[in-house]
């Protein structure tokens, strides 16, 4: 229970949940990808599986106005698929991070960054229903309800985009390091739909 259902190991995905780690290390370029498979189809069987894939690529790419700080640049992709009805999220980010050093050899440093997030919603048609039965009132699934039923319009968006902002500090020494940070998304407001897809 102490898991979470998409993913554990956030370090091979730090634009994930930050954007101001974006570029935030000595070297000239970071690819990372995490796959998780989990309770996902077993023969004919529909069980509420989750399957998530991400891949990133961040590099520090140019200097800032000072000679201790210096700007991070990186893109990544996620799908993640879950539940009986194949709920999906396609997501693209591209953000741009800039890191202040506190210190010459800049092992300490405070970071700000942002990402443009654009994320595109399915859930799969099925043979015996359709989106509309899966997700009217009756429904077992309160959150395909909600993404449908409970937005008050008849022309939700499949496709929508969204910024995510972040904030961190950075303290590296012989006896560790140390990283404190937050971030915060929805800063557009969007209504949320779904695309159909067949099996």
């Amino acid at each position: 229970m102490g898991q979470d259902i998409h993913f554990t190991y956030f370090t091979f995905a730090p634009q994930s949940y930050n954007p101001s780690l974006i570029g935030g290390y000595a070297g000239t370029y970071r690819a990372s990808a995490i796959i998780r498979d989990q309770y996902s189809n077993r023969g004919s069987a529909r069980v509420d599986g989750y399957q998530t894939i991400e891949a990133n690529i961040d590099a520090p790419i140019i200097k800032g106005f000072r000679d201790r700080d210096w700007i991070g640049a990186g893109i990544s992709f996620n799908r993640d698929e879950r539940g009986f009805y194949r709920l999906t999220d396609n997501t693209s980010r591209l953000g741009l991070a800039y890191h202040i050093g506190l210190n010459k050899k800049q092992t300490a440093y405070f970071s700000v960054g942002a990402q443009f997030v654009r994320v595109g919603r399915s859930i799969e048609s099925m043979t015996n229903g359709s989106v509309h039965n899966i997700t009217n009132p009756g429904s077992m699934d309160p959150d395909l309800v909600s993404l449908l039923g409970g937005n008050g319009n008849n022309s939700p968006e499949a496709n929508f985009s969204d910024w995510i902002a972040g904030v961190s500090y950075t303290s590296k020494s012989k006896r560790g390091n140390l990283k404190l940070g937050l971030s915060a998304s929805q800063f557009l407001r969007n209504s949320v739909g779904l695309n159909s897809k067949s099996r």
